[in-house]
Parts: C-alpha cells; sequence; structure tokens
C-alpha cells in the first residue's frame, strides 16, 4: 500500500491504513472501528509529543499574514492531528487555508494537492510562491503547477540534484527580505 501510495500520490487516511493492517493479521475492523480510531489516536498523541514549530515561525507567519495569503500544504495521513497541532502552536490564525493529505486523498508533490490549496487561497499558480523543505516534494511539487519555490535547507543538497528551487534559505526570518525580491 506505501509503494502504491508513492506511485499514485494517494494518501489514504491513517485509519485505512491500520484496518487493512489488521485485516492481514486476521482481524475484521473496519476503519471506522473504535479499536482502529484508537490505534490511530494512541499514535497522533505519541507523535504530538514529538513534534515542534520552527522557533521562528509564529514571527515570521504574522509578518507574511500582514502581507498576503497565507496556505499549508502537508502531508500527514492523520488530518484531524495536524489541525491540533496548527491550534497548540497559535499557527492556524495565520493561515487561510490548510490542505492536508490525508483530508484530501493526494500527497506532495501530487499537483492536485497544490491546485487545492490555490484554489482555497483564490491565487493564482504564478502569483504564488511555496517554502518547504524538500526537493522531491516541496519545490518539485510546486514548481510543475507554476509556482515559484523555495528551499528552507535543512539538510545538504546532493550535487547531482536535478530540482532546482528558485531560491534557498537556510532560516525562516530571511523569508520577508527574499520574498520582496522575488516578487
Amino acid at each position: 500500500m506505501v509503494e502504491k501510495a508513492w506511485k499514485t500520490f494517494e494518501e489514504p487516511h491513517f485509519n485505512l491504513r491500520v484496518s487493512r493492517t489488521v485485516q492481514r493479521l486476521g482481524f475484521n475492523l473496519g476503519e471506522k472501528d473504535p479499536i482502529v480510531a484508537g490505534a490511530t489516536k494512541a499514535f497522533a498523541d505519541e507523535f504530538k509529543c514529538h513534534t515542534h514549530p520552527d522557533p521562528e515561525a509564529n514571527n515570521v507567519l504574522m509578518w507574511l499574514h500582514q502581507k498576503c495569503r497565507l496556505g499549508l500544504v502537508s502531508n500527514f495521513g492523520i488530518p484531524e492531528c495536524g489541525y491540533e497541532l496548527l491550534d497548540e502552536f497559535g499557527l492556524k490564525q495565520f493561515l487561510d487555508a490548510v490542505v492536508i493529505s490525508g483530508a484530501v486523498n493526494r500527497r506532495k508533490p501530487s499537483p492536485e494537492i497544490f491546485r487545492l490549496a490555490l484554489k482555497a487561497l483564490d491565487v493564482e499558480a504564478a502569483d504564488a510562491v511555496f517554502v518547504g523543505g524538500s526537493l522531491d516534494l516541496d519545490i518539485e511539487g510546486p514548481k510543475n503547477v507554476g509556482m515559484k519555490a523555495i528551499l528552507i535547507k535543512r539538510r545538504p543538497i546532493p550535487e547531482d540534484n536535478k530540482v532546482k528551487p528558485d531560491a534557498i534559505v537556510e532560516r525562516l526570518s530571511e523569508l520577508p527580505k527574499l520574498l520582496a525580491v522575488l516578487k
């Protein structure tokens, strides 16, 4: 199922993955079964314990939100957990649109997930800039739909890399100045 998802860019809700796994073990539990939902919640609760936003996120998002419409596109099979994290970290207030793969059954770098975000923001691709930390998911995906893309360099970039971001930053705090130049 995971290999198929990488080829088709499908992102079923985590409940479906848990259900299919326990069914292979001989248990007839559907994706809405309370045991399956409980397993997903237990995973999400533990995941949340190990998740934190970039320390500069609130300040940068606050500044950007005053200048433009902001959206989030995230690969995550438990959208409810993603929404909870945005609330807990105080980030939701800055976002005009949130598209989480498990809610729309499409994952980055699928063109569909980026188009859904653009539609929700009522923004044309040519007028949008995507910022992310993964060359294949966060740079190649948005560029394929006509968006500009900025890489947050969190790890070394391979020398043979064929995906070229429009710009590279090492810290979120570099974005405001860079976006003024890119537009």
